[in-house]
């Protein structure tokens, strides 16, 4: 699918107009078979679309020594979620707190203080990166894998 007009395979996506003849063949019919009508008109109807792979990312460790990872630099969930900025937020905010000596309860070494912040973290973002799966599928887009 990911295959642009020259032959060349991608791995997350293809721009508008690049994609092979059979590539957009088979994301019309996908679209047709697998999408709710309007969505499918939609992809129909794009004279020259782009394809976008949709994947959760995690970084491996949100916190590593004196460095800490926020935003879609530490996670990036699916749009289905429409957590991008939200998320962000939280984390700055909770960062902040975590390193805050007048509110944190944490040690003051800063390693453990990310490493913890960072756990705490990952540990509220599971229920999130569960849910987007679900969310597509109940949006018609897919089914969780």
């Amino acid at each position: 699918m990911l295959t642009d007009r020259e032959g060349r395979h991608h791995h997350a996506s293809i721009a508008p107009g690049e994609l092979s003849a059979h590539s957009l063949a088979h994301l019309r019919h996908a679209a047709a078979a697998h999408l709710p009508r309007a969505l499918s008109q939609l992809v129909a109807a794009t004279g020259a679309p782009f394809l976008q792979a949709i994947a959760d990312v995690l970084s491996p460790s949100f916190a590593q020594g004196r460095v800490a990872l926020v935003g879609d630099a530490a996670c990036t969930l699916r749009p289905h979620t429409g957590s991008g900025t939200s998320k962000a937020a939280d984390d700055a905010v909770s960062l902040a707190q975590a390193l805050d000596p007048a509110t944190a309860t944490a040690t003051p070494d800063i390693r453990q203080t990310l490493a913890d912040w960072a756990t705490a973290r990952r540990a509220a973002l599971e229920p999130l990166r569960l849910k987007g799966p679900r969310l597509a599928e109940s949006f018609g887009l897919g089914s969780p894998s």
